[in-house]
């Protein structure tokens, strides 16, 4: 009997793929490799991966961009990947490959990872922040996740952020640890503007210009944390994403919201301060909790 499921998180960026077991366990992963620019291109690139593991597992797991109906696997919008917009990849999947199949978004599914086996586990009420291409959001309200009307609930990248201009931007943009790593990298004049262990390097040494890239960065981060604390209450804020495998990424995210409570003491003085912790399965989140929707659907 086939006890592992094929997992994929298909990001803004990248594809990453692996075996996990119904407990949770990854058994095997291949290469995250560049995301595939068009659609054509995408079905290409994702059946070549799943024919890999081919025989070895007993369903698949998705997180995908956008906003997801779990129940049929039909993606809106696509976020960072427009064109799966309508795509209904657990019909398409199901069929070609005769296994069950599940789709959900992928800050909702770092939020069921962390809830199933992870820092929010013993959370009645928090938020999993997932930095990357854009800012994930997973919301676990009253011990579930929670999808609101039209399965939005969580999309902080369309946030507006802060500013005093007129030329707003929003919160994918500003929370984006992407952006933050290529800045910081066109900054130093890295020859990778995508290489992210030279930036946290650089973070590590002191170097000015990153320290005041980064520190910027941080606190568009807490802002996010904030404004969502002012409306939901939560008790933890998990962060996930790449970045937050990091160990200067914590330090600097609460010392910028301690900041925020500093300059404008109302706040401090009449919202509760959640906890902000590092999520605990970083780079795996998303694969983890697309599984848990499959074993719990």
């Amino acid at each position: 009997m086939i006890n592992n499921y094929l997992c994929l998180d298909i990001g803004g960026t990248s594809l990453k793929s692996g075996l996990i077991d119904a407990n949770g366990q990854l058994r095997q992963s291949l290469d995250a490799v560049p995301i595939a620019k068009n659609k054509h291109d995408f079905w290409h690139q994702l059946t070549a991966t799943i024919d890999r593991f081919q025989g070895r597992f007993a369903g698949m797991a998705i997180s995908v961009p956008g906003q997801v109906d779990p129940q049929r696997g039909i993606i809106h919008h696509g976020g960072a990947l427009p064109y799966l917009d309508q795509c209904n990849l657990q019909e398409s999947l199901e069929n070609h490959y005769q296994v069950p199949v599940a789709v959900e978004n992928d800050g909702k599914a770092a939020a069921l990872a962390e809830k199933w086996r992870g820092t929010l586990q013993y959370c009645q009420n928090g938020l999993v922040l997932v930095l990357g291409t854009g800012v994930g959001g997973g919301l676990i309200i009253n011990n579930q996740l929670y999808r609101g009307s039209h399965f939005q609930a969580g999309e902080l990248s369309l946030m507006l952020a802060a500013t005093t201009g007129t030329n707003f931007k929003i919160t994918g943009e500003t929370g984006s640890a992407v952006k933050m790593i290529t800045a910081i990298a066109h900054q130093l004049q890295l020859p990778d503007r995508h290489d992210g262990h030279q930036v946290f390097a650089a973070i590590a040494d002191g170097n000015p210009d990153a320290e005041r890239i980064f520190e910027a960065y941080g606190m568009e981060v807490a802002q996010i944390i904030l404004n969502v604390q002012a409306v939901l209450d939560v008790m933890t804020v998990a962060i996930g994403g790449g970045i937050s495998a990091q160990p200067s990424v914590m330090p600097m995210i609460r010392k910028q919201y301690a900041a925020l409570l500093q300059q404008y003491p109302v706040i401090g003085t009449t919202l509760s301060k959640p906890e902000i912790v590092p999520a605990k399965f970083h780079n795996q989140a998303n694969m983890i909790g697309a599984l848990a929707g499959l074993l719990n659907r």
